[in-house]
């Protein structure tokens, strides 16, 4: 059909896009060429629109790109592009200002490439042109192609065969789309993850890279130029030999290399890249080249970083972990076995650090662990302490794997190449020194020691695993010595931790066997000499271990948590006892029995005595409770609740071991406490050392004028007791009157109370 369709150009490409093979727009200023150029395209199912000059051609593409442009090539000049919703779609060739430069379709093509760069469409659009030409016009057309232009045909037009053209086209254009898209988003996604290209003649050391690499070098591309020398000067000093090397050796084999180096910024800063390449040889007469990619890793080698240092470090110390260490000493351990040399672990683990965290609490205790670290590597890089005189020779110690925190209070030095073992004692004594220095924590001074067990490589094990559980088995043996020392692994201490596994093992079914027993030791009055109280130690006697020492069952029971059960016991059968003897018709005293630490923290005391109170029914001023000072160091405030409530039941409260802790006479003032029962190291000397003797008098006023009764222990001699009976002193317990005895024999002592 020929004629004007009189339709808004909005309803024409809305209506023309509908169930159609493409939206065609045709530009040309004959009415009678647009009309017969729809009629064929339309009858092979494609959409059409027409324009009568390139203006208005550039104002529909700039609303909405069709598939393709049929553009005649000899249209007038473009004047302003000035195109409003509501138009015609049938604009006349006379409104249009015409400039008389070149022709209109050359210049139609070019503002269009131009609008679809501007609009950011170029990589998802580039609309194909298909310019109609006469065959005497090449030189325009050739304008044309040059300016955007996709193809031509020439007049006359044979137009049955005008849509198999355009169909051609359309899809030839299609593909290119998906190519030039593909290659925006490669590009792209290479600028976001700051991924560089470059090119690299071999033969004349010319380079090309992409703007990417000017970001990665942190350079200005209006002010650098890319080039070869340009390229490794941005390269770390440090890196850029070894750099070159790996480089040169893979285009030698004509491999592909990955390097991973330092580059230096303008401003200074040290950034880490990771620089790909393969060498590419080129065919006939070209040269080879080696092209690549450089990325800035920084980011990820600094992450990778702080992993492999979570994973090998301790957080709160910067030590070497046991993770770490146990892969350090496997390393050791074969170097050694290669070489022959020796190899000594010293396991240390800190004294009674425990008290440290319960009374000033974990800060404190946690800074206290930064200094024993510090300390501990200031003496291994002193290499004039570790090795002029204990190595075979002075290597270069890595403090990343000689010094390690194993967990907790527990650290351990190698020391690799000594020449024998004698020498690794010397500098256990010097590390003792080291760590007892006084530590000063927020307005805390606080002296810690050190136990040290010693493993030689291979003298006494020729395993990883083995050599630090002997290690720990000697720094074990080294706490039972009396801490802060050192001991060397010896076969015999297997024997030792044997026997710790059988005492637990025993005790656990000890009180269903019916194999504990209580002894009582009396206190006397030192002035009366009658007894006034009586305390319950532990015993037990087991068949397979025969009578075991107190000293050994204690701890066991406190880390075993076995103090719990075992503790109770202790309290139920003293009362018991004491409530059989009262019902014999004996004169009621007190019976003392010892509260541990452990059992503060994980038994409810007070209800615990309470309980066994009603039980019993017994008179709750015929019990007293002895704790030791490390226990009021665990949680001050809550431990002086528990003791004011076992006051308020009238149940007594008893200091044990004054004098080998750390509290203080006004420390002691703020707990709930009946009478103190002084260390025997007070009464040992007493009456023969004049210093200890004034320290004693001294200690007993103080705790008088507390208002606290002051019983002394380990009164062996008769001059002890007159001493102590001279200064005030109110009770003593010793073998000057009786040690500890099982409950028939103490009924003589009840007897003589009873008979006086």
């Amino acid at each position: 059909m020929i004629g004007s369709r009189g339709r808004t150009m909005n309803t024409v490409m809305s209506c023309a896009a509908k169930d159609s093979n493409g939206l065609i727009l045709v530009v040309d200023d004959d009415r009678l060429i647009r009309a017969i150029a729809r009629e064929a395209l339309e009858n092979e199912g494609y959409a059409v629109i027409e324009a009568a000059d390139a203006s208005k051609a550039l104002a529909i593409c700039a609303k909405r790109p069709p598939d393709l442009v049929l553009l005649e090539l000899s249209l007038p000049g473009m004047g302003r592009v000035e195109a409003s919703e509501g138009e015609s779609d049938q604009v006349e060739s006379d409104e249009v200002e015409s400039s008389g430069i070149e022709s209109g379709g050359v210049e139609f093509c070019r503002r269009l490439r131009s609008l679809e760069r501007e609009s950011g469409a170029f990589a998802a659009t580039h609309t194909p042109v298909l310019v109609m030409t006469s065959p005497d016009r090449m030189d325009p057309t050739h304008e044309a192609l040059e300016a955007g232009a996709s193809d031509f045909i020439t007049k006359p037009i044979r137009w049955p065969l005008l849509a198999t053209r355009v169909a051609y086209l359309m899809s030839a254009s299609s593909d290119l789309g998906e190519v030039r898209r593909g290659a925006a988003s490669l590009a792209t996604a290479a600028r976001i993850a700051g991924l560089g290209s470059w090119e690299w003649r071999t033969s004349n050391k010319e380079m090309h890279w992409s703007p990417v690499v000017f970001q990665v070098f942190g350079l200005d591309p209006i002010v650098t130029e890319a080039s070869y020398g340009q390229f490794w000067q941005s390269v770390h000093p440090d890196d850029r030999e070894e750099s070159r090397e790996q480089v040169a050796e893979a285009l030698a084999s004509d491999g592909n290399f990955a390097i991973q180096q330092r580059i230096v910024l303008p401003s200074g800063h040290v950034r880490y890249v990771q620089l790909r390449g393969e060498s590419i040889r080129g065919h006939d007469d070209e040269d080879s080249f080696v092209a690549g990619t450089i990325q800035d890793v920084t980011e990820q080698v600094e992450s990778e970083r702080q992993i492999r240092y979570l994973a090998n470090f301790d957080g709160l110390t910067g030590l070497a972990n046991r993770r770490y260490f146990n892969e350090q000493l496997e390393r050791e351990i074969t170097e050694a076995r290669e070489s022959g040399s020796l190899l000594a672990l010293l396991y240390i683990d800190l004294d009674r650090f425990k008290r440290v965290n319960d009374s000033l609490g974990h800060s404190v205790g946690d800074r206290i662990l930064q200094v024993v670290a510090e300390r501990l590597s200031e003496y291994v890089r002193r290499n004039d302490t570790v090795a002029r005189f204990e190595m075979e020779e002075l290597p270069q110690i890595d403090l990343e794997s000689a010094v390690s925190r194993l967990g907790g209070d527990e650290f351990s030095v190698l020391l690799p190449r000594i020449r024998e073992p004698g020498v690794v004692g010397d500098v256990a004594a010097r590390l003792i020194g080291e760590l007892t220095a006084p530590i000063c924590v927020d307005e805390h001074e606080v002296t810690v020691t050190a136990s040290i067990g010693i493993a030689v490589f291979p003298n006494d094990a020729g395993h990883p695993d083995s050599l630090l559980q002997f290690a720990d088995r000697a720094m074990y043996a080294a706490k039972q010595s009396g801490r802060s020392g050192y001991r060397y692994y010896t076969p015999s201490m297997d024997a030792a931790t044997n026997r710790r596994f059988m005492l637990e093992r025993q005790l656990r079914g000890a009180i269903e066997r019916d194999e504990l027993r209580l002894h009582y030791q009396p206190k006397v009055d030192i002035i009366t000499r009658r007894v006034v109280g009586m305390e319950g130690l532990l015993r037990w006697t087991n068949e397979e271990l025969g009578s075991v020492s107190p000293a050994e069952v204690i701890p066991v029971c406190e880390e075993t948590g076995l103090i719990g059960p075992i503790g109770e016991w202790e309290l139920r059968t003293a009362r018991r006892q004491n409530k059989t003897w009262q019902e014999a018709g004996f004169e009621p005293i007190r019976v003392a029995v010892n509260a541990s630490i452990v059992q503060f923290q994980r038994q409810n005391v007070g209800s615990m005595i309470a309980a066994v109170l009603q039980e019993t029914c017994l008179d709750p001023s015929h019990l007293e409770i002895e704790i030791t000072e490390s226990v009021m160091l665990n949680d001050a405030e809550a431990i002086a609740v528990v003791l004011r409530d076992l006051r308020h039941m009238g149940v007594k409260v008893a200091l044990d071991d004054f004098g080998t802790g750390y509290s203080s006479l006004s420390f002691i003032a703020n707990f709930p406490l009946d009478s103190l029962k002084m260390d025997r190291s007070f009464v040992r000397d007493a009456d023969s050392d004049s210093a200890t003797g004034a320290i004693t008098t001294a200690v007993i006023s103080m705790a008088q004028g507390l208002g606290l009764k002051v019983v002394a222990e380990g009164v062996d001699l008769e001059a002890q007791a007159v001493f102590l009976g001279e200064h005030g002193c109110d009770e003593m317990q010793g073998f000057l009157f009786s040690g500890p005895v099982p409950a028939e024999e103490f009924e003589q002592f009840l007897s003589r109370v009873s008979s006086d």
